[in-house]
């Protein structure tokens, strides 16, 4: 056993791990693995919060909501061309006003691969998650 794995007994006929972060940037990754199935799957998990100031919007914004958009396609098309067939992505976005046309946001992104090892499965999760680092400029 890996020292930076810890197993776990989820239920029955499901077995999951834990991979601890090499740096402090990195998700901590879970990998699960059915008795049934041939194939294992890193999942981790990335949660983003936020202010959008209406004022600030309006002061400072350049871009038009055209370019925006245009933007947005770019960082997009980027994302999935770098995606394999294995590997997964979900976004859960909710955005709410608060007060004076001010809004506050989440977006939460889910990552998966799969693998036929434990440790392709890691690699190919963690390979997901660089790509979205770089389009989130961390």
């Amino acid at each position: 056993m890996n020292k930076e794995q810890y197993y776990a007994k989820e239920k029955e006929g499901i077995y999951k791990s834990f991979i601890r972060p090499h740096t402090p940037e990195q998700p901590l990754i879970c990998v699960r693995k059915e008795t049934d199935a041939e194939d294992f799957k890193a999942l981790f998990a990335l949660e983003l919060a936020g202010v959008t100031w209406k004022e600030d919007n309006q002061k400072t914004s350049n871009k038009s909501n055209e370019e925006e958009k245009v933007d947005m396609e770019q960082h997009r098309n980027l994302l999935l061309s770098g995606i394999s067939s294995e590997q997964r992505i979900d976004f859960i976005y909710n955005s709410r006003k608060i007060e004076q046309g001010n809004s506050c946001f989440t977006l939460k992104i889910f990552g998966t691969s799969e693998g036929n090892t434990s440790e392709e499965a890691v690699n190919k999760a963690l390979s997901l998650w660089q790509n979205l680092s770089v389009l989130l400029g961390q």
